[in-house]
Order: structure tokens, then C-alpha cells, then sequence
């Protein structure tokens, strides 16, 4: 299955279900606007208020809560159940919650709390499309930039330049 499948079904259709709201940024959004680009991860923004929601469907769909990486063994280190991952989160109030399943060879993705758009206006502002039979809610090409400014990285100066023709 590939990631943009995989996330649907995994992680933003139990959201819809249990009334999440979220919206995809990073580079599965940039696709999603068809623009041609590599990913081998998911980005969601939630609202605070629902991170104990979203914390149970992903520990419900196999993914876990990454704390640290242990370079020396080349290993991830993980909150290994809910009630710790919840822990962690209050105590950490972390602005993005990193999360995989399988390994280092397995799925990964970012639950961002905070980002540089507030998630209220992302949502307004996003593009609701159908993909995999679910309606799903991605950033809109101006909030992308938006966000896409604020990172250094080339792939992200790349996406905004690609995004800024779309407008």
C-alpha cells in the first residue's frame, strides 16, 4: 500500500470517524495539489484539544510515539503504550509528535500541535478532496507557502517555488 493510501486508511479515516479535525501539510499536500515530488512520510496538523483522541487511534492502528533514537544500537526509542504516550505529551508539550510503526524500515509521519498558521485557519482555508473513498481535508496552496517559508530545507524551498506557480 503506499503512504498516501496507507494514511487514509490508517490514520485520517478513524480521525474523520471519531470526529478529529485535522489537515495534511508537507509533502503529501504539495502532491495532493499535483505537483510531482518524492515523500516517505505524512505531516497532519490537529487541534490540541484532540491529541488524546488521536493518540488512541494511532496506538489502536500499530503506530507508536517516538521519544528518542538510540544512535549507537540504530534503534528508535518509544513510548511503548497509550497511557505513557499520553504522559509524554503533557509533560513534553512537544509542537510536533513524531510517530512510526515497523522499524526503521516501517511508516512514518508528524502530528503537528503547533505551526506557523493557526490550525483554526488552516482548516478554514483547506481543500477538502476524495481520495481512497473518504473526503479528506488538505492545506490550501497559500497556507503552504505559508508554512514552506518558515523551514530551511531545499525540498521545502523547492515546494514553495512549484506551489507559488499553481497560484
Amino acid at each position: 500500500m503506499k503512504i498516501f493510501e496507507k494514511t487514509v486508511k490508517e490514520i485520517l479515516s478513524p480521525f474523520t470517524k471519531k470526529g478529529i479535525d485535522y489537515c495534511i501539510i508537507g509533502g503529501l499536500a504539495v502532491i495532493a495539489h499535483g505537483i510531482r515530488r518524492g515523500t516517505s512520510d505524512f505531516d497532519i496538523v490537529i487541534s490540541e484539544k484532540n491529541i488524546e483522541k488521536a493518540l488512541k487511534i494511532i496506538y489502536e492502528k500499530g503506530y507508536k510515539l517516538i521519544t528518542d533514537i538510540d544512535e549507537k544500537r540504530n534503534k528508535l526509542c518509544y513510548c511503548r503504550t497509550l497511557s505513557q504516550a499520553i504522559a509524554f505529551v503533557r509533560i513534553q508539550l512537544p509542537k510536533v509528535i513524531k510517530i512510526n510503526k515497523g522499524g526503521l524500515d516501517g511508516q512514518f509521519g508528524d502530528i503537528w500541535l503547533n505551526v506557523c498558521v493557526p490550525f483554526e485557519e488552516l482548516e478554514k482555508h483547506s481543500d477538502k478532496l476524495k481520495l481512497y473513498g473518504e473526503k479528506i481535508k488538505i492545506a490550501s496552496v497559500k497556507d503552504l507557502i505559508k508554512l514552506k517559508k518558515n523551514s530551511a530545507r531545499t525540498v521545502d524551498k523547492l515546494d514553495m517555488y512549484e506551489l507559488k506557480k499553481l497560484k
